[in-house]
């Protein structure tokens, strides 16, 4: 995996650990919340954007005969969520001058950032698979319903 592909595993995972920083903190000091957070974080994204989501993807793309590896996907993914590394300046400034005041803010940045990043999924996909892009969101809402299915059953 080259390097640049860490960025946003790194970078996502930062955000997730930004988001469960507070409940953290109420069990250990500050520091090792940081610490720990960003772990899980770092560790949840890869999971997520290197094993779960690529290999669900390519099962799916084959299905329907698909012409992507696994490598390629990996690389779709990494590329295609890294616009969600700008929201972390945003989550810092959030806990550091009150979740409040910023709320909505966030929101609608998280939400342009979330349609660019499905945006460049679909055409990523579309492209490595040799897909329609109707065909890749099916693709994609499929993965979407089986993670809501074991997250409903299984968690």
């Amino acid at each position: 995996m080259p390097t640049w592909q860490f960025f946003p595993i790194i970078g996502i995972g930062l955000l997730i650990g930004l988001s469960i920083l507070p409940q953290l903190e109420l069990l250990v000091t500050v520091w090792e919340g940081m610490i720990i957070a960003w772990a899980l974080g770092i560790l949840t994204m890869f999971i997520v954007l290197v094993l779960l989501m690529p290999t669900v993807t390519l099962l799916i793309g084959k299905l329907w005969r698909g012409n992507a590896e696994w490598t390629q996907l990996v690389q779709v993914y990494c590329i295609s969520f890294t616009p969600m590394t700008m929201l972390i300046p945003v989550k810092i400034s959030m806990l550091l001058l009150g979740e409040a005041e910023y709320k909505e803010l966030g929101y609608l940045l998280y939400l342009i950032t979330w349609f660019w990043s499905m945006a460049l999924l679909i055409t990523g996909i579309s492209k490595v698979q040799k897909f329609r892009h109707g065909l890749t969101l099916l693709n994609i809402l499929f993965i979407y319903l089986i993670i809501l299915l074991m997250k409903e059953y299984f968690l």
